[in-house]
Protein backbone atom coordinates (compact mmCIF):
# COMPACT_ATOMS: atom_id res chain seq x y z
CA UNK A 1 0.00 0.00 0.00
CA UNK A 2 1.56 3.33 -0.92
CA UNK A 3 0.06 6.90 0.15
CA UNK A 4 0.66 9.88 -0.94
CA UNK A 5 -0.33 13.02 0.65
CA UNK A 6 -0.55 16.70 -0.90
CA UNK A 7 -1.49 19.54 1.39
CA UNK A 8 -1.72 23.24 1.17
CA UNK A 9 2.12 24.13 2.51
CA UNK A 10 0.27 28.00 2.98
CA UNK A 11 -1.59 26.58 6.07
CA UNK A 12 -0.12 23.87 6.79
CA UNK A 13 3.78 22.54 7.74
CA UNK A 14 5.15 19.81 7.52
CA UNK A 15 5.42 18.62 11.29
CA UNK A 16 1.82 18.99 11.53
CA UNK A 17 1.29 16.49 8.60
CA UNK A 18 3.57 14.19 9.44
CA UNK A 19 1.84 13.95 13.04
CA UNK A 20 -1.28 13.57 11.39
CA UNK A 21 -0.10 10.63 8.75
CA UNK A 22 1.16 8.94 12.16
CA UNK A 23 -2.13 8.90 13.29
CA UNK A 24 -3.44 7.61 10.51
CA UNK A 25 -1.05 5.20 9.96
CA UNK A 26 -1.14 3.49 13.68
CA UNK A 27 -4.86 3.79 13.05
CA UNK A 28 -4.52 2.02 10.45
CA UNK A 29 -2.28 -1.08 11.22
CA UNK A 30 -4.01 -1.49 14.41
CA UNK A 31 -7.10 -1.59 12.80
CA UNK A 32 -5.73 -4.14 10.26
CA UNK A 33 -4.18 -5.76 12.98
CA UNK A 34 -7.50 -6.36 15.07
CA UNK A 35 -10.34 -6.34 12.92
CA UNK A 36 -12.91 -6.64 15.60
CA UNK A 37 -11.60 -3.17 17.58
CA UNK A 38 -14.05 -0.65 18.49
CA UNK A 39 -12.69 2.85 16.87
CA UNK A 40 -13.32 4.55 20.28
CA UNK A 41 -10.66 1.69 21.84
CA UNK A 42 -7.84 2.57 19.32
CA UNK A 43 -4.87 4.38 20.22
CA UNK A 44 -3.66 6.58 17.74
CA UNK A 45 -1.06 8.71 19.37
CA UNK A 46 2.58 7.91 18.99
CA UNK A 47 4.36 6.45 21.77
CA UNK A 48 6.52 9.78 21.25
CA UNK A 49 3.50 11.98 21.27
CA UNK A 50 2.42 9.94 24.58
CA UNK A 51 5.62 10.07 26.39
CA UNK A 52 5.75 13.95 25.44
CA UNK A 53 2.22 14.56 27.10
CA UNK A 54 2.29 12.09 29.85
CA UNK A 55 6.56 12.91 30.85
CA UNK A 56 7.15 16.56 29.18
CA UNK A 57 4.67 18.33 29.78
CA UNK A 58 4.09 17.23 33.06
CA UNK A 59 7.50 17.82 34.60
CA UNK A 60 5.86 20.17 37.05
CA UNK A 61 7.62 18.94 40.21
CA UNK A 62 9.40 22.39 41.65
CA UNK A 63 10.75 23.24 44.88
CA UNK A 64 8.18 23.89 48.08
CA UNK A 65 9.50 26.30 50.30
CA UNK A 66 10.49 25.05 53.57
CA UNK A 67 8.85 26.70 56.70
CA UNK A 68 6.38 28.04 54.77
CA UNK A 69 2.79 26.85 55.10
CA UNK A 70 0.11 27.14 52.02
CA UNK A 71 -1.45 29.94 53.90
CA UNK A 72 2.33 32.07 53.98
CA UNK A 73 2.53 31.27 50.10
CA UNK A 74 -1.29 32.39 49.28
CA UNK A 75 -0.77 35.77 51.03
CA UNK A 76 2.23 36.35 49.37
CA UNK A 77 0.57 35.78 45.90
CA UNK A 78 -2.06 38.02 46.81
CA UNK A 79 0.45 40.12 47.26
CA UNK A 80 2.18 40.59 44.12
CA UNK A 81 -0.64 39.70 41.85
CA UNK A 82 -4.29 40.75 43.35
CA UNK A 83 -6.14 41.41 40.28
CA UNK A 84 -5.06 37.86 38.76
CA UNK A 85 -7.75 35.41 38.38
CA UNK A 86 -7.02 32.90 41.28
CA UNK A 87 -10.39 30.81 41.03
CA UNK A 88 -13.01 29.80 38.41
CA UNK A 89 -15.97 27.94 38.87
CA UNK A 90 -18.69 27.64 36.28
CA UNK A 91 -19.73 31.45 35.02
CA UNK A 92 -17.79 32.89 38.47
CA UNK A 93 -13.89 33.78 38.81
CA UNK A 94 -11.89 35.69 41.08
CA UNK A 95 -9.17 37.24 41.67
CA UNK A 96 -6.79 36.82 44.41
CA UNK A 97 -7.54 39.65 46.31
CA UNK A 98 -11.41 39.30 46.06
CA UNK A 99 -10.40 35.14 47.40
CA UNK A 100 -8.49 36.53 49.96
CA UNK A 101 -11.46 38.90 51.38
CA UNK A 102 -14.00 36.66 51.38
CA UNK A 103 -12.19 33.74 52.62
CA UNK A 104 -11.06 36.55 55.59
CA UNK A 105 -14.49 36.93 56.31
CA UNK A 106 -15.00 33.06 56.81
CA UNK A 107 -12.27 33.45 59.22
Amino acid sequence: LDLRIEYNTDIYDGYLIKRMFGHFENLMLKTLAQPEIQIQEVDYLTQEEKNHLLFDLNNTVIEYPSGKTVLDLFEEQVAKTPNNIAIVFKDTQLTYKELDDQSSQLA
